[in-house]
């Protein structure tokens, strides 16, 4: 299982089916996550956050159909919910 190093935050992101201008279909990441792990106390396993998706970074290897999981910096984080 993977360890935050730092300030940072592993997240568990949701990919949608969104259609594109030209009919076609493409999967992109959902606006929130669902926390995996977190080294700071205001941020805990299974809080539902809203993040900068262009700041993370992608882990390839647990990657799958329906989800992707990210690691971000904790200022990425914009809410929790």
């Amino acid at each position: 299982m993977l360890k935050p190093f730092g300030k940072r935050v592993i997240l568990k992101v949701e990919l949608i089916e969104a259609e594109q201008p030209d009919g076609s279909k493409r999967q992109e990441p959902s606006p929130e996550a669902k926390v995996v792990r977190s080294n700071n106390k205001e941020i805990k396993k299974g809080d539902t956050v809203y993040f900068n998706y262009y700041g993370a970074i992608s882990i390839e290897g647990l990657k799958t159909k329906k989800t992707v999981t990210l690691v971000v910096d904790e200022e990425d984080i914009f809410a929790i919910s």
